[in-house]
């Protein structure tokens, strides 16, 4: 009785404070964001990085590998799938969207990493 008792008042608990919950695990998540935006000259705005870390929703796991991928060296479609692990279809749908957010560039038929993607990277801790 006594450790359902205790259940319920950890579940009553977590229901009344759930918004002050995921606001304080937002703040945390923009303040190591913060933090680690030290590390890019110049370093950049609230705004910026805030912009920045959304990217990350938009482009899932595989897209975050590709591009991280793409900042170690892989230059074509080959190199990215043998350095990541992603599989061609994904890395044929994703880089378009990498391209549209200006990570990437492509220049002589080589891929590049652009400085926008390099913040990008080191926002998430990716490089």
């Amino acid at each position: 009785m006594i450790q359902y008792q205790k259940k319920t008042n950890l579940e009553n608990f977590l229901q009344d404070n759930k918004q002050l919950i995921l606001n304080k695990a937002q703040e945390n998540e923009f303040f190591m964001t913060l933090n680690n935006s030290t590390n890019i000259n110049p370093p950049l705005s609230k705004t910026e990085i805030e912009e920045l870390t959304s990217y990350k929703y938009l482009l899932g796991d595989f897209g975050i590998q590709i591009a991280s991928a793409i900042y170690k060296g892989a230059q074509n479609d080959d190199a990215i799938m043998m350095l990541s692990g992603v599989p061609m279809a994904c890395i044929t749908g994703r880089l378009p969207v990498l391209f549209n957010l200006k990570l990437v560039e492509k220049v002589d038929s080589k891929y590049l990493i652009t400085q926008k993607g390099r913040n990008f990277l080191k926002c998430i801790n990716e490089c």
